[in-house]
Order: structure tokens, then C-alpha cells, then sequence
């Protein structure tokens, strides 16, 4: 997924996994406040990260309280400042994965641990992504 919004040509992504059916069009997304501000929106998934883990000192991050990403939907502007550092990051953590993600969630935690890391602004959506169960 990284490496995927990464090398798109197009300066805003709008990222959906296969399994995600979006009941009205999702590019609304691109007009609100929050991507206008941030240039990248995530939402939350429901686990946590352990102050104990490891991560927070790789980092250099002191711990405070955030969900993990959802990576399932995920809007990025990469001409917005400091995007493309962030998404440079991403790409790196899962290019490293078998240190990583001894560590850290797979791709999702790549987004979220690359935007801490280089200290670029983002906006977690406070409400969940909601299931509409199987199909």
C-alpha cells in the first residue's frame, strides 16, 4: 500500500481496499476541511500500541494514547508539505519488514509510524469505519 500511493501518478490518492464498498462516492473526501488542512486522512482501527513496545524508543516517540490505522481507505494530497517524506518513510519501514514488523502491524502501523516519525501532521477520523458484515 505504501509503496502503491507512493508511485501514483496523481498528486491526490484516494486508496480502497478491494473489500471496501463505499456507500455514496468517496471523493467528497478531497473537498473537506481536514484533507484541505492535513493532505492525509486515516482511520482508526481498534487495537492499540503497547506503551511497553519496543517501537516507542526506536522512534524516539514518547507514548501517548492513539488507536492504530484502518488501512483499508486512506486519503493522501503528496503535494501537501511533508507528505512525501511521510510516504518515503512508509515505503522504507515495509521495504524493512523483517525488522519492522517485529514490532509494528504490517502496512497499516508503516502509515501511522512514518507520519510520527517525521513529525508530518495527519487526521485520524474519530469515528470507525463501520461493517456491514458478509456478503
Amino acid at each position: 500500500k505504501p509503496y502503491a500511493i507512493f508511485s501514483s501518478p496523481f498528486d491526490r490518492v484516494l486508496f480502497l481496499d478491494p473489500d471496501v464498498m463505499a456507500l455514496r462516492d468517496p471523493t467528497y473526501l478531497f473537498d473537506t476541511n481536514a484533507f484541505k488542512t492535513y493532505g492525509a486522512l486515516f482511520w482508526p482501527d481498534f487495537p492499540t500500541t503497547s506503551p511497553r513496545n519496543p517501537i516507542w524508543k526506536i522512534a524516539n516517540i514518547s507514548y501517548h494514547y492513539e488507536r492504530e490505522f484502518e488501512s483499508g481507505i486512506i486519503a493522501i494530497n503528496k503535494q501537501h508539505p511533508g507528505i512525501l517524506r511521510a510516504l518515503s518513510l512508509s515505503v522504507h519501514i515495509c521495504a524493512h519488514a523483517s525488522y519492522y514488523f517485529s514490532y509494528i502491524y504490517g502496512d497499516k502501523d508503516a502509515f501511522r509510524w512514518a507520519f510520527k516519525m517525521s513529525k508530518t501532521p495527519y487526521f485520524l477520523n474519530p469515528n470507525y469505519l463501520s461493517s456491514l458484515g458478509l456478503l
